[in-house]
């Protein structure tokens, strides 16, 4: 119950951390030309939906999502939507495969391109984005995909352990 409350507890600061710390360190802020979008509450809910069982991914996502949707969001529903959906395909795949660490990095790499197309998508179609295809892909997609993709290979196997202390299936 104490590990729970704690991830619980540190899945709030990687929330707070992305919308605080983060968008003083991001490259666009400092004059470059690209831009980088952390989504360390969609690697965790990646995470989550990968290793534990039944629907806690869902759940989890369905919060952050709405919590996103709440700071940072224009519509109310996108990140709910888009991070409900990423963790649904990752849980689905964790059905399919085995779980190993590298299917795990390609998961994340899947579900943070998800979540990007949906945003950009429902922005661009209630007109509330003018940023263009080009754009979004080059500038915004690749660097934030590699910057999200490094954060998970960097703490995969410290967050294996303590989910492994929760009771998640993390053998490999």
């Amino acid at each position: 119950m104490m590990q729970r409350l704690l991830f619980i507890l540190f899945l709030l600061f990687l929330f707070m951390l992305e919308g605080t710390v983060m968008q003083w360190l991001v490259p666009d802020v400092w004059g470059a030309n690209w831009t980088v979008v952390p989504a360390f509450s969609l690697v965790m809910v990646v995470l989550i939906s990968f290793y534990f069982p039944g629907h806690q991914g869902i759940a989890y996502g369905s919060v952050l999502g709405l919590m996103h949707d709440l700071t940072f969001g224009h519509v109310i529903g996108a990140y709910l939507f888009s991070f409900t959906l990423a963790a649904y395909f990752t849980e689905q795949m964790a059905k399919q495969y085995r779980r190993h660490s590298v299917l795990v990095v390609v998961a994340t790499l899947v579900a943070l391109t998800m979540q990007l197309f949906v945003i950009y998508g429902l922005y661009s179609l209630f007109d509330i984005t003018q940023m263009g295809w080009n754009w979004m892909v080059y500038r915004l997609l690749v660097p934030s995909l590699l910057f999200n993709v490094l954060f998970t290979i960097v703490l995969l196997r410290p967050l294996k352990r303590w989910l492994a202390k929760m009771g998640a299936s993390v053998e490999e």
